[in-house]
């Protein structure tokens, strides 16, 4: 529970791990509309309290973030310049685990992703193969656009970024884009 401070200091200061992988997340973006207060519980104080250990510690920090903390307007690949403006819960919940995390601690990868899938977890191309097995017809949006990473993919330019002792903000994503249509037509 990474959002129980005392709890995870004891963790940590226990373990003494080299270095610390925040992978929990509230990631029910619609859900997140009416369960904020867990949204931010999670996705904000949950990394305030990791960065302030990884600060105290001095244990390089990795925090996954979304591409949510983006409003979705501009017309072309969002870079880590861009000013972040979210426009739901889930959105701002990660946008507040995003500040705390750059301003507690010194020793970060922040790594924005979008669209995740593979194996073992549960999400859109997971649940695309599922809908085609109970309908005849799917409505998918096409005005949702956005780069899906495959978490394998996600695992190598993590260890690979890790090696650098290059510490940041990251946008990771695989190449190309799609909306969820075509991505939901490619599955197929």
């Amino acid at each position: 529970n990474i959002t129980d401070l005392r709890k995870l200091e004891s963790l940590i200061s226990q373990e003494k791990p080299d270095i610390i992988i925040n992978c929990a997340a509230y990631n029910a973006v619609d859900l997140a509309e009416e369960k904020w207060k867990e949204a931010y519980l999670i996705n904000g104080i949950g990394p305030k309290n990791l960065a302030i250990i990884s600060n105290q510690l001095d244990i390089p920090l990795v925090h996954f973030s979304t591409d949510y903390v983006f409003d979705g307007t501009k017309d072309k690949l969002y870079t880590i310049a861009d000013q972040p403006n979210p426009i739901n819960q889930y959105g701002k919940s990660k946008l507040l685990g995003e500040y705390f995390v750059q301003t507690l601690t010194k020793k970060y990868y922040l790594i924005r992703l979008s669209w995740v899938f593979g194996i073992g977890n549960i999400n859109f191309a997971k649940k695309v193969i599922e809908w085609s097995k109970q309908k005849k017809e799917l409505k998918i949006v096409n005005d949702q656009i956005s780069c899906p990473c495959y978490t394998s993919d996600i695992v190598k330019a993590l260890i690979d970024l890790i090696k650098t002792n290059s510490y940041g903000l990251y946008n990771l994503t695989n190449t190309g884009y799609c909306s969820r249509f075509e991505w939901a037509d490619y599955i197929l």
